[in-house]
């Protein structure tokens, strides 16, 4: 499929993990995996979170590139930050990876120059700056 198709992007991909040429293809035309941790777990594509540390660390291995994603988050009750935060607290994404999996997300994305939309403040405004002037 890679051969014929020439694809960016991929959604899940997890499978992938398990076939060296296939992760090796991934790598060397820097395709993207859209992994939807929620999504593969209740169709049971994986395992469970062990699976994922796994898969994630044959990604890392293998430095093929990731984004997380969600599918239907109104269907699955979940959304990119919970993804983030629950691969997070599990240890299976450092901090650092997090960050990098959301710039590769920019990165990847179909929308133009959505690279070029500022990060978000990583400190809260100061009290002074959000309060209203009183009239």
């Amino acid at each position: 499929m890679l051969n014929e198709l020439e694809p960016d992007r991929i959604g899940h991909g997890v499978k992938a993990a398990y076939d060296p040429r296939t992760m090796a293809m991934l790598r060397e035309r820097g395709v993207v995996l859209e992994i939807c941790p929620t999504s593969n777990l209740q169709t049971e594509v994986v395992s469970g979170w062990e699976e994922f540390r796994w898969i994630f660390d044959q990604f890392r291995r293998n430095e093929v590139r990731f984004a997380i994603s969600t599918d239907g988050p109104e269907m699955l009750r979940t959304y990119i930050r919970d993804e983030l935060a629950t691969l997070g607290r599990l240890g299976i994404l450092s901090y650092e990876e997090q960050v990098a999996a959301a710039q590769t997300s920019l990165q990847a994305s179909f929308v133009p120059q959505v690279s070029d939309v500022p990060a978000p403040m990583l400190e809260p405004a100061s009290r002074t700056e959000v309060e209203r002037e009183e009239a």
